[in-house]
């Protein structure tokens, strides 16, 4: 059995496919083609082809020249770096964090002095994802649960 890349996400799916409309614009209203872009910009032809056809997502190195490149926001290639998200399928993402908890929640919930058990981080948990948009498994989950236990607590 040989060991390949896990299959994408639809959000990885749907974010290639946004950054690779957004670089085709870009191009198309300046009037560049690819090679043009790859001379200018010194990425490897190869690499923005990748870009182009939804083969590979870019990274933020290349999204920063490619953006200095066109005087445009990061974020009018990337969505990742916008402040409204974008859409995928059926689901609408955020601004991607590492981790989507209620902070304030948490804060609010120490400041009124309860005691970390009395916190039900469980329920809190629940709705945490991780910087692809995956859910957590439960051992991630408990783990993440002992160590904002560990910080309520001091």
């Amino acid at each position: 059995m040989s060991k390949g890349r896990k299959a994408l996400s639809p959000y990885d799916i749907d974010l290639r496919k946004v950054i690779s409309s957004n670089l085709k614009r870009l191009t198309k209203t300046r009037g560049l083609t690819q090679m043009d872009l790859a001379e200018k910009t010194g990425i490897p032809q190869s690499t923005l082809s990748g870009y182009f056809a939804e083969r590979s997502t870019i990274n933020f190195k290349n999204l920063e020249i490619v953006a200095n490149f066109f005087k445009v926001d990061k974020s009018e290639i990337d969505p990742r770096y916008g402040n409204n998200g974008f859409q995928s399928g059926t689901v609408t993402h955020t601004k991607l964090e590492p981790f989507q908890i209620d902070i304030k929640e948490l804060a609010q919930a120490k400041t009124e002095a309860k005691k970390p058990k009395e916190i039900d981080l469980a329920d809190i948990l629940d709705d945490v994802t991780s910087f692809g948009g995956r859910r957590l498994d439960d051992s991630d989950r408990e783990a993440l649960r002992l160590f904002l236990m560990g910080r309520l607590s001091k």
